[in-house]
């Protein structure tokens, strides 16, 4: 009786644990994001026919690259357009812009198991089995990871780095009061003050730092993105703040105007650490740039001293120091970070450069 009730306990257990899975293996599996790929590439990506394209393509559920390029050429064609109406095919390249942009997303795939393992090892995780799977598809076999909500960060943060220089005061005032313009002309029915209505500026501590309450921020997205915004936006693009600030009743994120071009690119980045300052308890980043970075980025804060530069990360404003003097030596440091091991992701994610096409988890299990 009791070989019986050992034999049930044992089959039990293998039941309930497989094997691998008291090893602590875990399966992600990454999805490629090709639709937000082929929005970066597009160089009209503000147009309103591309725009409803990749709204209907969005809610596709395309399995390859070629699938989705095919698709999106098939919705242009039956409004009369072409892929190569929006996407620039290299001199030179004879198979067309739709061989051309499924290749650039198999590239770009490819290049992300990469830039993944570079992360992973860098971060000090050995032995990670990473592998295309499809032609969208990623898995990242894990062995125990001691802290999965890192590896997450780790593996699905693009980690897109940018400089940007503020507008200051006078040209954002300029820029909303010629937003309320348009809207007042084109929707005369919805009165005045449509766009800075939306602005808290009681809160605002510069009219080129516009605090917006978090309910708000799907309206005023809507509007800085319709087309006639976008035609104000020459040269210009907006962000909003990662962190949100609370009143007693409300949040609200920071909506900044900026200029479109980075000051710096990824290729100019040579390396980036992590540190505590002992006395302050605070945390830094600390990226190096390489010797042309270092020149671009001195001549920069030459010309731009006592205006602010949004350091933009994933899209969201990380900071906007304001530049005090002439920066030489080519040394960046980012401060206002939580703790070390933010500091140290941040660290890893930027050195290992951002991934080249958006992923995200579609499922996670044990081996």
């Amino acid at each position: 009786m009791k070989n019986n009730i050992y034999l049930l306990v044992l089959l039990l257990f293998v039941t309930v644990f497989p094997a691998g899975a008291q090893d602590g293996i875990t399966v992600f599996t990454l999805k490629a994001d090709a639709v937000k790929l082929l929005k970066q590439e597009a160089y009209k990506n503000s147009d309103a026919v591309l725009i409803k394209a990749f709204e209907e393509l969005a809610l596709e559920q395309d399995t390859s690259a070629l699938s989705v390029v095919e698709s999106l050429n098939s919705k242009l064609k039956t409004v009369n357009y072409e892929l190569a109406d929006f996407y620039k095919v290299p001199e030179g390249y004879s198979e067309g812009a739709e061989d051309y942009l499924k290749n650039l997303i198999d590239a770009a795939v490819t290049a992300d198991i990469g830039i993944l393992k570079t992360r992973l090892d860098n971060f000090g995780i050995t032995g990670a089995d990473i592998s295309r799977t499809g032609s969208l598809t990623i898995t990242v076999e894990i062995k125990s990871p001691a802290d999965v909500k890192q590896i997450k960060q780790l593996i699905t943060t693009t980690g897109r780095l940018s400089f940007h220089l503020v507008k200051d005061a006078d040209i954002s005032k300029s820029l909303q009061e010629s937003i309320d313009s348009v809207l007042e002309k084109s929707n005369p029915e919805n009165g005045t003050k449509q766009f800075t209505g939306l602005i808290n500026y009681g809160l605002a501590s510069g009219l080129n730092r516009l605090p917006v309450n978090i309910n708000s921020i799907a309206d005023a997205e809507k509007i800085l993105n319709s087309g006639g915004s976008l035609k104000i936006f020459q040269g210009i693009t907006y962000a909003w703040s990662e962190k949100t600030f609370e009143t007693m009743t409300d949040k609200f994120r920071i909506l900044y105007f900026l200029n479109s071009e980075s000051v710096l690119t990824e290729s100019e980045i040579s390396d980036a650490v992590y540190s505590t300052d002992k006395q302050s308890g605070n945390f830094y980043t600390h990226i190096t740039l390489n010797e042309s970075g270092a020149a671009v980025w001195e001549k920069f804060t030459e010309a731009n001293t006592g205006k602010d530069c949004a350091i933009v990360f994933d899209g969201n404003v990380f900071s906007t120091p304001r530049i005090m003097t002439k920066i030489t030596g080519g040394k960046i440091m980012l401060s206002g970070l939580q703790s070390l091991e933010e500091a140290r992701i941040l660290a890893v994610l930027i050195k290992a450069g951002a991934l080249r096409i958006p992923l995200s988890i579609i499922s996670e299990q044990p081996k």
